[in-house]
């Protein structure tokens, strides 16, 4: 049985710190999409749904929506452009999340507990087992044959699944607040625990789950994404990010302001966020958790409350419209190709910070610079600049784009 670590207070000059940098940050952005509704990010499509979607996740060519009342829809995505509804499962409560694995949807159903449907046949779903649970039934996730379902004030239950039709809860997990949601990855249970921010619960015996280390966050907490060693939690004032490498003793790395943010979504080096008022997708670099930067955006309408990522394209669950399909492949479509990697030179700038004017000199270009080339934060190249021979230290005079950065390369063989 683990000890109960001591209480965290919450390192109020780093919060600060990462606080002012990150308000830097989203004023760049907001500065500069003041013009426009988007930022590398474009509509694909929309389909709206009879109920309020409440939630969404992607499998294959198909969106499953959590639809409130109006239970699960099942929409062919496989045109982004053209989405279509091609059936539904009614459930008797109140449809707010749903996960997908193998062929079966597990159905969060608000009063009414644990819903599961056969999806092997996307056109015609079959109904299976079910299970009332105590509380109210909010977000669910599913693995290794167990569903966690977060039940508000009734805490997180655990119900084994490894016959759909016949669902059993094996144990629960409960505290002193609402628990909104849970992320599982291994052998622990990481919890968005209202008031009491993030909770650590040890699930390598899910029979006996028990607290094994937590964060409490500034604000109540929402949601939460675990990607590599780090939990990054929804809130009621933005996302907290938190180092998570020793579960017993989590630690704030980073924070990114918002006001209601309703959802995140980790891929890759980007964070996604789902938000209510003023509804919004919006993109976060992440590349270094100690400084999250905004990188893109799409306007939307009010009450966006989940996000799902698959391949090229964002799937957004509009409470009262239904489901946006975003094209954000100026994220995902960047391919690493590391055999190709030239040898990078450091540069200078002045002045430091970047201004319009700002001048960049490059050292030790003795060593057969053949060009300078100039990316933007995505890796892309935007543009090349031929080396001038006259030159012994070629300097870029140039305005700079604060989504740009200038790096000089030597080119490989090849």
């Amino acid at each position: 049985m683990h000890p109960t670590p001591p209480a965290q207070i919450p390192n109020k000059t780093e919060l600060v710190a990462n606080m002012k940098t990150t308000i830097l940050f989203l004023i760049l952005l907001l500065a500069l999409s003041a013009l426009a509704d988007s930022l590398h990010v474009s509509l694909a499509g929309h389909i709206d749904t009879p109920g309020q979607a409440w939630g969404v996740y992607v499998s294959g060519s198909y969106a499953f929506v959590a639809d409130d009342t109006c239970g699960l829809r099942i929409i062919d995505v496989s045109t982004p452009s053209a989405p279509i509804e091609i059936s539904y499962c009614d459930t008797p409560g109140e449809a707010q999340a749903v996960y997908i694995s193998g062929s079966y949807a597990y159905i969060a159903d608000g009063d009414y507990g644990l819903r599961i449907f056969e999806i092997s046949d996307a056109f015609s779903p079959v109904v299976k087992g079910s299970l009332n649970t105590d509380g109210y039934a909010r977000d669910i996730f599913v693995t290794d044959s167990l569903a966690y379902i977060s039940c508000d004030t009734f805490g997180l239950r655990i119900i084994d699944v490894s016959n759909p039709n016949s669902p059993v809860e094996i144990s629960a997990y409960r505290n002193d607040w609402y628990i909104r949601s849970s992320y599982i990855v291994d052998s622990y249970a990481f919890l968005a625990n209202g008031s009491r921010g993030l909770r650590i619960i040890d699930i390598s015996d899910p029979v006996h789950p028990s607290l094994v280390g937590f964060y409490d966050t500034e604000w109540s907490a929402k949601n939460v994404f675990v990607y590599g060693n780090f939990a990054f939690v929804n809130t009621e004032g933005g996302v907290q990010i938190i180092n998570i490498s020793i579960p017993s003793i989590p630690s704030l790395t980073s924070y990114y302001t918002g006001s209601a943010i309703e959802d995140v979504y980790i891929e890759e080096d980007y964070m996604y966020l789902a938000d209510r008022y003023p509804g919004m997708l919006s993109v976060i670099d992440i590349s270094n958790p100690s400084i999250p930067l905004p990188v893109g955006l799409y306007d939307l309408p009010d009450m966006v409350y989940d996000v799902f990522i698959s391949g090229d394209y964002a799937y957004a669950a509009n409470r009262f419209d239904g489901l946006y399909i975003l094209d954000v492949s100026y994220f995902t479509g960047i391919e690493e190709k590391p055999s190709a990697k030239p040898e990078a030179f450091d540069i200078s700038a002045y002045p430091n910070p970047f201004n319009g004017n700002c001048r960049l000199m490059i050292e030790d270009c003795g060593m057969g610079i053949d060009a300078i080339e100039v990316f933007d934060i995505n890796g892309r190249m935007v543009e090349e600049l031929p080396r001038l021979a006259s030159l012994g230290t070629p300097s870029l005079a140039k305005g700079n784009s604060p989504l740009k950065r200038y790096r000089a390369e030597k080119q490989g063989e090849n």
